[in-house]
């Protein structure tokens, strides 16, 4: 009835649980002693959960659900009335008293008790799998035993003959195809050590083929190595023969071949030696006709450039005579000039400044009674700007004035033209400090009340200095401090996996990187590149698995609870791979916590992690780059 009550419900029913995580339960049901009395709710109706670990039930309807789908829902999805659920304690008790087998009973475990208890004897059942930690294979715990004294592949092997210790699987498979001391038995019937065979079978044995030592006179005897002597004692005549033969033609032909070739050799260097007295003369003179020409035409080309570099010469030296004694003259008459109107504006400078103290005298004056007279403070500001007007003009009559001040050039005759120069460059030196800022209003006084302005003044105020008042209240708030730039989150692990088909070996089914921590817990991540469970041959599978770490009894809480991503590089800089596993209340402990015998826990994770057919987008020179990203929850 609560699968029909569940289909019925609405769609937006169906959108408030859709991000359930039904692969994080465990759906083992309990196997009962006893027939359930009816009416007994014993699974979440939502998402078919035992409801012994966690049971709600709504106060309206009375329907029962477990406490995750309760936080997914508002409503109840068999009645549709509003959800008030409270956790059922009786309903609790009454679940964990029932009596329960194992849920290995079909594996041979004939435990029976109270459900309650039957988390308790999970941890300590003989027939359930566990991991080999040499060949990874799931055996029984029962079994675990005999599978690594007799079963697994890596068990230790001893060789019988060199007595290397290695595994059984390398033993049987490597070693025995190399082992030296491995016996192996001869054509002649000996046993003989593999690293002697070679040895043996050169110079021992009796049955190898040899040839005859006189095969290179030309017998061609070959045979057995038992019947060589025999077969040299009979022909030593015939091989005598051969040899006396052999060294006559061979030495005749040496010396007919030696003699033909220093004739060939004599000649043929004579005719070089010929050739290239030839060639070497007829270059010689070639090459020194030319270099003559050349030096001839390079003498008389460098004499004419010679002339007319001395006639530019005195043509320079008559015009930049002249350009120097009309510059002089110039830069005489624009210095004069500009002394003229330095006089003016230090005249204009000095009135101003007398004006200048007059108002500051009557600022003072003014600053007495100004609590009381705000529209004197309002007459001040506005003698203000139109002295900073005045004093505007002054300076852009000074800015014009000062590019003509030009140090003029030095005329050869003039030698203390430079002396004057300096002396107005520091007579223009001496007025600058005739500039002065004018002054800022003054502030008002610490505890006067101020009459409020008017609308207009405040508005034209606030106008001109907000965007100034933010920028210096942004410096006050962090002087010196840039932005500080978004970092992004360091991962806890990098492993850099070689797939195993760019290998030569034979590639494992199982890969696990290097130990790391996060936090005060320690792990390792475990990579299937051919799959395993679900994803087995089609996907490529990745598990996380706590380590026994040192910080375990004194830091850590179990069991671990957090969120662990696993995150796989593209290999074009593109979006990386990503998923999530979360270790929450509902994780079973074998998954959270590490067993004492094995030092680890069960790898939790996704064997549907990623396709064999996108590996391509992700592979770069044959490797994979996986990083491991783990939050835990405090």
């Amino acid at each position: 009835m609560a699968s029909n009550s569940y289909d019925s419900c609405s769609s937006s029913m169906v959108d408030r649980v859709v991000d359930f995580d039904i692969t994080s339960f465990d759906f083992d049901e309990p196997h009962y002693v006893d027939a359930l009395p009816k009416g007994l709710d014993t699974t979440c109706s939502i998402c078919f959960a035992p409801l012994h670990e966690d049971p709600f039930i709504n106060i309206d309807c009375g329907h029962h659900f477990c406490g995750s789908c309760t936080s997914r829902i508002t409503q109840c999805p068999e009645c549709r009335c509003i959800l008030r659920a409270v956790t059922d304690k009786g309903l609790r008790r009454t679940l964990l008293s029932l009596q329960v087998y194992c849920n290995k009973k079909n594996e041979g475990c004939a435990w029976k008790g109270d459900l309650g208890e039957l988390g308790s004897h999970r941890n300590d059942c003989l027939y359930v799998n566990i991991q080999c930690s040499a060949c990874s294979n799931d055996v029984l715990k029962c079994q675990i035993d005999k599978h690594r004294k007799e079963e697994c592949p890596f068990r230790p092997a001893n060789c019988e003959h060199c007595g290397v210790d290695c595994s059984w699987l390398e033993l049987h498979e490597i070693h025995i195809d190399e082992c030296s001391l491995c016996p192996l038995t001869c054509l002649c019937g000996k046993i003989i050590p593999r690293g002697e065979m070679e040895r043996h079978e050169g110079f021992e044995c009796p049955k190898a083929t040899v040839v005859c030592e006189a095969h290179k006179y030309g017998c061609t005897w070959e045979g057995p190595r038992e019947d060589h002597e025999k077969h040299f004692r009979d022909n030593w005549i015939s091989h005598f023969s051969r040899m006396c033969d052999r060294h006559c033609d061979i030495k005749v032909e040496m010396t007919e071949e030696k003699i033909q070739k220093c004739m060939e050799d004599i000649s043929g260097v004579q005719s070089d030696i010929d050739n290239c007295r030839k060639e070497l003369s007829k270059k010689m003179e070639h090459a020194i006709d030319k270099s003559n020409k050349e030096l001839s035409n390079q003498v008389e080309s460098a004499q004419v450039r010679i002339d007319r570099c001395k006639e530019n010469i005195r043509d320079l030296r008559i015009d930049k005579d002249e350009e120097i004694n009309l510059l002089y003259k110039l830069s005489q008459e624009k210095i004069d000039e500009c002394m003229k109107e330095i006089g003016d504006l230090k005249n204009e400078i000095e009135e101003k400044n007398e004006t200048i103290l007059s108002l500051d005298q009557r600022i003072s004056d003014l600053e007495v009674i100004f609590c009381d007279h705000v529209d004197l403070y309002l007459r001040m500001s506005e003698l203000q700007k139109r002295m900073e007007e005045e004093m505007s003009i002054i300076l852009k009559k000074a800015e014009t004035a000062a590019p003509h001040i030009q140090k003029p050039l030095e005329p050869p005759s003039v030698a203390n033209m430079e002396g004057k120069m300096d002396m107005v460059l520091k007579k223009a030196e001496t007025t600058a400090p005739l500039i002065q800022k004018p002054l800022e209003p003054p502030p008002v006084a610490a505890g006067v009340t101020v009459a409020k302005k008017s609308a207009k003044n405040k508005s034209k105020e606030h106008g001109d200095n907000a965007a100034s008042k933010n920028i210096v209240g942004e410096a006050k708030a962090n002087p010196g401090c840039p932005a500080k730039p978004i970092m992004k989150e360091k991962p806890s692990c990098t492993y850099i996996l070689n797939f195993p088909s760019a290998q030569g070996k034979v590639p494992k089914e199982v890969y696990s990187s290097p130990q790391f921590y996060a936090g005060f817990y320690k792990m390792r991540l475990r990579v299937h590149p051919y799959g395993c469970g679900n994803g087995k041959g089609q996907y490529l599978s990745v598990y996380i698995c706590l380590v026994k770490g040192k910080y375990d009894e004194e830091f850590a809480e179990w069991p671990f609870r957090g969120k662990v991503t696993v995150e796989l590089e593209h290999n074009a800089n593109g979006k990386p791979h990503s998923k999530t596993i979360i270790y929450h209340k509902h994780t079973p402990e074998s998954f959270s916590t590490v067993d004492v015998e094995t030092q680890s826990s069960k790898g939790n994770g996704l064997p549907t992690f990623l396709a064999h057919t996108e590996l391509d987008q992700y592979m770069k020179l044959n490797r994979l780059v996986f990083k491991v990203y783990v939050k835990v929850n405090v």
